[in-house]
């Protein structure tokens, strides 16, 4: 699906309505590649990969250190089902939403968050549920100004980051305008026909029925289960926007508790599965050596000390705190599949490395003074054997 829209962007300059900036990602890949389709899954696939280890590696490094950050970006290029995924619009997406964080991280205050929404506004274009994410990030953000706007909004008549505000709103503007242009033909009733096809997916699943071989019939299964809803297969047949999720879930209600409750069970193996399974084992030895190296160490971090204050590190929760709820409640309503779950890897991989330095300072801060010196000293003076 996402190569012919690479293909049709390349040569038709048209983008794919559902993931315009993945589209033209995939467009550049094609022509990079002399227009070969194989190569271009390839080479997008590593390309997104390493850019994705190298930012998660940077993102970490500037909130803890070098070591942890070297350990972050080779636990991001062992995550099995990261490697392993064929639909790389949700690695493009979780590069992107990356990107955003690491602008969050910037040194110019005024320049954080106008770049941190561009970023997140062309992540929205890559994965429909990122722009949920867009709006609780951007919601989150403006109750946060209303309760502290006077001690936000500057006293000093300075308004420097007005520029980089009209800055990012032109450039969204430009970009927006050109994608609405150029876009592909519509789809209609995809979100409602994509709501049918996972609640179907989990009926068979939980109910044990037996479709034989093929697809299952969809809308079939549909009728079955929401019988007395109104809507027949063959009308949905006909037409996808004959499906109406709420009204179905509304005239038997049982279905839907019985849909979330397997969807939690789900939920439970899933995700653990995604942010901890490694593709080889041996790397993932070296993390972990990598990261009990720099919790034990006796003196100063190794690789340099975090660059980001408390300001920046509520800006990087409110983005990963949307980016997980949006997430986990849509695949609770929808359907858990891993790959849904791969934009939370960075969160988990970055999260847990700061949480770790975090207590590291913490019982750094409260051994008695000297005592890591007195250690590193005793060390070096041992004398080695003969």
């Amino acid at each position: 699906m996402y190569l012919p829209a690479g293909q049709a962007c390349a040569e038709q300059f048209v983008f794919f309505r559902r993931a315009t900036t993945y589209s033209a990602w995939m467009a550049g890949f094609y022509l990079a590649t002399g227009k070969d389709l194989r190569s271009t899954y390839y080479v997008e696939k590593l390309s997104t990969l390493v850019l994705l280890a190298v930012a998660v590696a940077m993102l970490t490094t500037r909130l803890t250190h070098g070591l942890l950050g070297l350990a972050a970006g080779l636990w991001i290029l062992n995550s099995k089902y990261l490697v392993l995924e064929t639909n790389g619009s949700h690695a493009f997406a979780a590069l992107l939403c990356t990107g955003a964080a690491l602008s969050l991280t910037l040194p110019t205050q005024a320049a954080r968050l106008p770049l941190g929404l561009v970023w997140l506004a062309a992540a929205s274009q890559s994965r429909t549920e990122v722009a949920l994410v867009l709006v609780v990030f951007s919601f989150l953000g403006v109750c946060h100004w209303l309760v502290h706007k006077d001690r936000l909004w500057p006293r000093d008549g300075n308004r420097s980051s007005v520029s980089r505000w009209v800055a990012s709103g032109l450039i969204l503007l430009a970009v927006g305008a050109l994608v609405i242009l150029r876009r592909g033909p519509a789809e209609p009733g995809r979100l409602r026909e994509a709501v049918m096809i996972n609640f179907c997916l989990n009926y068979l699943d939980r109910t044990g029925t037996i479709t034989g071989r093929g697809e299952p019939d969809f809308p079939t299964i549909w009728e079955k289960a929401f019988r007395g809803s109104g809507v027949t297969a063959l009308e949905i047949r006909r037409d996808p926007r004959q499906i109406r999720p709420a009204h179905a879930f509304l005239a038997r209600p049982e279905e839907m508790a019985a849909h979330i409750t397997w969807n939690l069970r789900l939920l439970a193996r899933a995700i653990p599965a995604v942010l901890t399974a490694p593709w080889h084992y041996t790397v993932a030895a070296v993390v972990l050596g990598l990261i009990a190296v720099s919790l034990s160490w006796p003196g100063e971090p190794l690789g340099g000390h975090p660059v980001v204050d408390e300001r920046q590190y509520t800006l990087l929760g409110r983005l990963a705190a949307s980016l997980v709820l949006v997430l986990v409640a849509l695949t609770v309503v929808l359907r858990p599949v891993a790959r849904y779950y791969i934009p939370i890897l960075p969160v988990f991989v970055v999260g847990s490395l700061v949480t770790a330095h975090r207590l590291r300072s913490l019982r750094m801060a409260t051994r008695p003074p000297g005592e890591g010196t007195r250690r590193a000293g005793a060390a070096a003076d041992t004398p080695a054997p003969c």
